[in-house]
């Protein structure tokens, strides 16, 4: 197979723009769901070394600005247990089982800081008003926007 070219691969303090969508486009992020994995980042985001910058979580699609501190193996095992808590949360709540989270589009690596970064989070945070959810990035509860940088943290 071919090589990951940089730009794909997270190492040590790499910053990432990580897109995700719910299996075919199925609204899956509803009110309760989207509370439920930003309880879910939170919980997880330390034990594996993950800073989250930026973030918004639609119906369909969640976007999300981190680093990962801890390269590529912790960077792959949060999301791999994010993954399954939101499953077992949904698979739970609607007597269903499997897979049912998302397909990650993309992770590339981004600027660190500056410009770059500010752009795209800037970007992530208007994802609700780009797809008709939210009429102002600040009203939507699941964005990080309206935050200053210092308060961007999950709670």
């Amino acid at each position: 197979h071919a090589e990951a070219s940089p730009k794909e691969l997270v190492d040590y303090w790499s910053t990432n723009h990580c897109t995700f969508r719910s299996r075919n486009r199925t609204p899956l992020f509803t009110p309760w769901m989207a509370r439920g994995l930003l309880a879910i980042w939170a919980r997880y985001k330390a034990r594996f070394g993950v800073l989250i910058h930026a973030y918004c979580v639609t119906s369909t699609e969640v976007e999300v600005i981190v680093t990962a501190s801890r390269g590529q193996e912790a960077f792959s095992r949060f999301w791999q247990c994010a993954n399954q808590a939101v499953s077992k949360r949904f698979n739970e709540a609607n007597r269903c089982r499997g897979q049912v989270v998302m397909e990650r589009l993309e992770s590339p690596r981004i600027a660190a800081h500056g410009l770059e970064l500010l752009m795209r989070m800037r970007r992530v945070e208007h994802a609700a008003v780009f797809s008709s959810e939210a009429a102002c990035p600040e009203d939507w509860e699941y964005s990080s926007s309206g935050t200053t940088p210092s308060e961007r943290s999950i709670r």
